[in-house]
């Protein structure tokens, strides 16, 4: 579990073009109960039901490295009223290469360690997603 002051997930991947993604993360609210949201460039519309919501993301970045990053207090925002306390799990549905899982308290790419970005000509972007905004 993450701790509840880091409320950025972020992943290191490369997904190939023409390729569909899905993600699906699980948190806990501060009433302990567990949420699903699944993240996915395959459907067109929200969906939501009481413990689930399923979120289109249809301007992902493919064919380069991406630092991608998820705003998880945002998706909690879709259960009305509900708090966000930890980050319990996520799995990838989708075929491409993933390098790294983190989480970090705040979205800036001065806060990504030297290390984990990429050398030489590789190209490689940030790009985060949160509830409410399609980019």
């Amino acid at each position: 579990s993450s701790a509840a002051s880091d409320v950025y997930k972020r992943q290191q991947l490369h997904i190939p073009i023409g390729s569909p993604w899905s993600m699906e993360i699980g948190m806990t609210d501060i009433s302990k109960t567990k949420r699903r949201i699944n993240l996915t460039t395959t459907v067109g519309k929200e969906e939501s039901k009481y413990f689930f919501f399923k979120y289109p993301v249809p301007q992902l970045e493919k064919g380069i490295w991406l630092f991608l990053g998820i705003d998880l207090i945002s998706f909690m925002e879709v259960f009305k009223g509900q708090v966000f306390r930890s980050l319990d799990h996520i799995s990838i549905n989708s075929c491409c290469r993933l390098r790294r899982v983190f989480t970090m308290k705040q979205w800036n790419q001065y806060d990504i360690p030297n290390s984990y970005w990429l050398s030489g000509e590789i190209q490689q972007a940030m790009q985060l997603i949160q509830y409410g905004s399609k980019k």
